[in-house]
């Protein structure tokens, strides 16, 4: 079994310049695209959007991950999120990871929306999963409803086209909906 399972996202419905990608480039270079423009891009060589912070009496326990399949450090900001990147580390399906890999920038009512996944994952065979790690009990009831949408391959926004796996280990696409 692997942990990482995917979907297809069809970009042409999210082409419009209104969704973009900020990230920095392996050369440390801030770069800033439309989504439809980033899907040739090699998100397993950027370098994070956010900084990795410690400090005393901190609720979250951050750190780095010596990522064996590609003999290159990776980020974490919980626990959770370790116990995940090992098993990526171990799953014989992925080449590359990198972590926080991009904002997501979206139009959202009165104001634009960002959200920075938790991870990149490369596949052997070429695709590409963004994946967030939450605890079950981290996962508002909102978002559980957005399975029953979620079930026919529409994304309900942007931000949806990222895999999260949950702490019980199930990965899904949308956000929030278990799909192994």
């Amino acid at each position: 079994m692997h942990l990482v399972t995917g979907a297809a996202i069809d970009l042409a419905e999210h082409s419009s310049r209104a969704y973009r990608l900020d990230f920095i480039d392996g050369a440390g270079r801030r770069q800033q695209e439309p989504l439809a423009a980033c899907w040739n891009l090699r998100f397993e060589d950027v370098r994070p959007v956010r900084t990795f912070r410690w400090s005393k009496r901190q609720r979250h326990w951050p750190g780095w991950w010596w990522f064996a399949t590609t003999a290159e450090q990776v980020g974490y900001e919980s626990w959770l999120e370790r116990d995940h990147v090992l098993l990526l580390d171990f799953d014989p399906v992925v080449v590359g990871l990198s972590s926080q890999p991009f904002w997501l920038h979206w139009p959202g009512g009165e104001r634009d929306r960002r959200h920075a996944p938790d991870y990149f994952a490369r596949l052997t065979d070429g695709t590409g999963v963004v994946i967030d790690v939450r605890a079950d009990d981290r996962i508002e009831l909102a978002d559980a409803a957005s399975r029953a949408r979620s079930s026919t391959g529409k994304l309900p926004s942007p931000a949806s086209a990222c895999a999260t796996s949950s702490g019980s280990g199930r990965a899904s696409i949308p956000r929030h909906s278990n799909s192994i």
